[in-house]
């Protein structure tokens, strides 16, 4: 609030880089930092470019890309429930194989 009270607008930018995923117990904190986000209304109404990225050592996904889509659908509702229109500008998955990185995906989605 004393940001806000002294002019500031927000993060134009922000990066949350995480080791882990979202279903472990630290992954429910890493869920909460998201809500925060957006619930204190820390990102700059006019645009904000919110970029995340996790690993997915020592647990095995549901199915392909759970990830992806638990991320984006936690973005998605946190963004609309503080008032804010939240569009994807692209996501990248790889998997690093004998330190050799291999592309699973690369998609970039325009709204």
């Amino acid at each position: 609030d004393d940001l806000k009270a002294s002019g500031w607008d927000g993060f134009s930018y922000v990066w949350l880089d995480y080791c882990g995923t979202l279903r472990s117990r630290a992954g429910k904190l890493r869920q909460n930092d998201i809500r925060e986000i957006f619930r204190s209304h820390l990102v700059n109404e006019k645009g904000c470019v919110v970029a995340i990225t996790f690993s997915q050592r020592g647990e095995a996904p549901l199915y392909p890309h759970e990830l992806i889509d638990s991320v984006v659908t936690l973005i998605f509702q946190q963004a609309d429930t503080a008032g804010y229109k939240a569009s994807i500008m692209g996501v990248f998955s790889y998997a690093n194989e004998k330190r050799k990185v291999k592309k699973v995906s690369a998609d970039l989605i325009y709204t």
